[in-house]
């Protein structure tokens, strides 16, 4: 939800169903989703809810919020850019266009299977495309 007016009225909400985890390859797939590391079977969603946005610039932003993994909550801040804001040009409607990141460590939310031997750090980055609501 974005306030144009004042962006830090604006709200951010995210679901990951890991159903839909694809590396390409079904069986590091499954073995992604089985308790090994994310036990999709005991929490099948990763979600995200905003808790504050600080505006740093026009264009830019930090999105502080809730990230629940594998039944773990953790506060993380997501580094947010405005990339465009105009009408489509196919849909003829406002849209905009946002690209967020922002780096964790999976052991925070005990997703810790081989590390520190797998990397511990993950970057994760977001990228939104969304229209105005009517």
């Amino acid at each position: 939800m974005l306030d144009e007016d004042d962006p830090t009225n604006s709200s951010v909400t995210a679901e990951i169903p890991l159903s839909s985890l694809d590396t390409l390859w079904e069986k590091r797939d499954n073995h992604l989703r089985s308790p090994d590391f994310f036990d999709a079977d005991m929490d099948p969603v990763i979600t995200f809810t905003s808790t504050s946005v600080t505006n740093v610039d026009g264009n830019t932003a930090q999105v502080n919020g809730d990230l629940s993994i594998h039944g773990t909550t953790a506060s993380v801040t997501l580094d947010v850019v405005l990339n465009k804001m105009a009408d489509h040009p196919m849909a003829k409607k406002p849209w905009a266009g946002f690209d967020a990141s922002t780096t964790i460590k999976r052991s925070d939310f005990g997703v810790d299977k081989f590390a520190p031997w797998v990397g511990d750090e993950v970057k994760v980055t977001i990228s939104v495309e969304a229209m105005k609501a009517e």
